[in-house]
């Protein structure tokens, strides 16, 4: 049968397939970001929030496992794959930032688990859920623990230490807890003071250096990467390690 997969698509869908993981899952988002744009459009959402957004991206990129370039061009199956994001947008109110990342990592990984338990007859081990899902072995131990909502709705009151609430504030806080959870103890400490946790108030870089005596560069480049974890949707850094 012939394929219907979009040329410009061929390359990056190949790496995508050959090697699932981190690097290759922000190639392939960054090709079908603006058909995901058009679909939150679509759906009556703002392009601009975010939240939204990085949701469809990881509603999209969780889908990409179902797509059979011999049934269909992507970009039918995409629009397809997040009709659901009317369901998002009407609820919007509930919208809980980052957090909707580990609810559908836990989500892909135990439909990844049923279709390779259907296939060999037997649970899988993580490795082999690493390589159906393209999540890192690591990731997969972490997103075992998150309790999934008992609804269609998404009710994160379910998930530790997660309130349902309308405020987004709230929501941002307990996105900055998880990536702090996430850091090792002097990033901890740094991110700590920059962001005024913890009872800290937000402290400029110099001041971090002088009090945690290490060099301003050195804060930096702590900042670096928790401003990756914290805003960078298209690198999906909570995909890796």
């Amino acid at each position: 049968m012939a394929n219907m997969l979009e040329p410009e698509l061929q390359e990056v869908y190949q790496q995508w397939k050959m090697y699932p993981g981190p690097e290759t899952n922000a190639m392939l988002a960054a090709k079908l970001s603006p058909w995901i744009s058009q679909s939150v459009v679509a759906a009556g959402g703002d392009p601009n929030n975010k939240a939204l957004l990085a949701k469809a991206r990881m509603m999209a990129i969780a889908s990409l496992n179902r797509y059979n370039p011999e049934q269909s061009n992507m970009k039918n199956f995409l629009y397809a794959q997040l009709r659901g994001l009317h369901r998002v947008v009407g609820n919007d109110s509930n919208i809980i930032q980052m957090p909707e990342r580990m609810v559908l990592g836990r989500k892909t990984i135990d439909e990844a688990e049923k279709e390779l338990l259907e296939a060999l007859g037997r649970y899988p081990s993580s490795s082999e859920l690493a390589d159906k899902t393209g999540f890192s072995i690591k990731q997969i131990e972490k997103w075992r623990h998150v309790n999934l909502p008992t609804n269609a709705g998404g009710d994160i009151a379910d998930m530790p230490g997660m309130q349902r609430t309308s405020n987004q504030t709230k929501a941002d806080e307990a996105w900055m807890e998880y990536v702090y959870d996430s850091m090792p103890d002097r990033r901890k400490a740094v991110m700590e003071r920059l962001y005024g946790m913890h009872g800290y108030d937000p402290q400029k870089a110099v001041e971090v250096a002088k009090q945690l005596k290490i060099s301003p560069v050195s804060v930096s480049q702590h900042k670096k990467e928790i401003d990756k974890l914290l805003y960078d949707d298209s690198q999906y850094s909570l995909f890796g390690d």
